[in-house]
């Protein structure tokens, strides 16, 4: 009696399993797109574009697949049309089994704002050009004056990554000024004086030297000595003081 009970309960497991296997593993092919689930990750740091935006672009480009199949949704061209916003950086699209297809994107980090003669926009650290946005409101240094997008991706980005990466001049700058012959002008938020920084070649050195000058120069006579400090010359500083001192 035993045994046939075992026998019986064999036969139903394989049973179920033959049944588990045509019913489920055909599902997700002919199962339809139930909902969109849309996920800005860097959300809490970034906020160029939530995901109510996400889902006005693919609705606008006819991406919206509910009520389509699953097998029939090509979440490659998803990812490949939400790439192609400029403020987008990584774009993952996927389907659950329970047919939810989940959109996961994260966006471009700018390190500097630009107002300058070709336009306002960001530079992200890739060196890519990302449309303002009125979204953004984390702090960033600007740049203004005279800068075309050649130099706002090159030297100007070089500049503004050399900063943000260094804890002690992210805190320190907060715009920089470009010249009609590309000098560069620092503005610090401390102190009444602006830095003529020259043009950007060999900028960290310079940096260095006005670093070693803050700490051991206007830490001693004061911050708002001077009007002006000109690192343009190699391995000098020439200040120049202001009238009321």
């Amino acid at each position: 009696m035993k045994k046939i009970i075992l026998i019986i309960i064999a036969v139903l497991f394989v049973g179920y399993a033959i049944f588990a296997i045509i019913t489920f593993s055909g599902k997700p092919e002919s199962e339809l797109c139930k909902d969109v689930k849309i996920q800005v990750l860097d959300s809490a740091k970034i906020e160029f574009i939530k995901a109510k935006d996400v889902y006005v672009f693919l609705k606008k480009n006819d991406l919206i697949p509910t009520s389509k199949k699953i097998k029939d949704i090509n979440t490659e061209t998803i990812e490949l049309k939400l790439k192609s916003i400029p403020i987008v950086e990584t774009a993952e699209c996927y389907h659950t089994p329970n047919g939810i297809l989940c959109v996961d994107i994260t966006q471009r980090s700018p390190i500097l704002k630009v107002m300058g003669s070709s336009g306002d926009y960001y530079i992200d650290e890739e060196a890519k050009i990302i449309p303002t946005s009125s979204n953004f409101t984390v702090y960033l240094p600007i740049a203004t004056g005279y800068i075309d997008s050649t130099f706002a991706k090159t030297s100007l980005h070089d500049l503004a990554l050399y900063l943000k990466k260094n804890e002690f001049w992210n805190a320190q700058i907060e715009q920089i000024d470009v010249l009609p012959n590309k000098d560069v002008v620092l503005i610090p938020r401390v102190g009444d004086h602006q830095v003529l920084l020259g043009n950007l070649d060999g900028f960290e050195q310079k940096l260095d030297q006005l670093k070693t000058f803050y700490k051991e120069g206007l830490n001693e006579t004061g911050w708002n000595k001077y009007t002006e400090i000109n690192l343009k010359f190699d391995k000098q500083i020439i200040c120049k003081k202001s009238s009321a001192k």
